[in-house]
């Protein structure tokens, strides 16, 4: 890869992770704001865990039916961080 040049967004079925981001109107996502990117991002079962300043923690259900925790930056829309819970409605 040569210098400088950027690696776009992740292959397959990381590919809804590492969308671009979406900014909120108004500058800052709220809980809803950020379910309905992670909706159209194919996520389903989304539940606003809690707000920390600018950082939203939310539970879904994975595009391949992954249960994850996923770390949304309210400023920016981009899903910052990602970590797998379980599978379904089941938690490991």
């Amino acid at each position: 890869m040569a210098l400088g040049q950027t690696m776009g967004a992740p292959p397959g079925p990381f590919a809804p992770y590492g969308a671009p981001a979406v900014s909120a109107p108004g500058g800052q996502m709220d809980g809803e704001g950020a379910a309905r990117m992670l909706a159209s991002r194919g996520f389903t079962n989304i539940s606003v865990v809690r707000r920390r300043g600018p950082t939203l923690l939310l539970e879904a259900n994975g595009p391949r039916g992954e249960r994850v925790q996923v770390v949304v930056d309210s400023r920016s829309g981009a899903i910052s961080g990602m970590k797998v819970i379980g599978f379904g409605n089941q938690r490991y």
